[in-house]
């Protein structure tokens, strides 16, 4: 089975980017704890503090799958509901 690696990225909307980078920040030590995580890092964009850029490996389908369903992902999401311009998920293939 194939790794999966994911870019998410998210900007914030005026005004939330203190709540969004504070939800972002709660969601990646656990995230890095479950089982099947290779990699879960958090930047945001130089010059671009609304914009925020998850890169996340997971051993498989299946173990990101389980992230997706746990209580921590279903925080996040709630806590950034309507606070976000935008959220772009890129799902990536390794090539070389």
């Amino acid at each position: 089975m194939s790794e999966v690696r994911i870019v998410a990225t998210l900007v914030a909307s005026a005004g939330q980017q203190e709540a969004v980078r504070h939800a972002a920040l709660q969601l990646v030590e656990p995230s890095r704890a479950e089982a099947g995580n290779v990699r879960y890092d958090l930047h945001q964009e130089e010059g671009q503090a609304a914009t925020l850029v998850f890169f996340e490996i997971w051993q498989s389908p299946q173990a990101l799958t389980q992230h997706e369903k746990s209580a921590h992902f279903a925080a996040f999401l709630q806590a950034i509901e309507g606070r976000c311009a935008s959220v772009e998920i890129t799902r990536l293939r390794q090539i070389a």
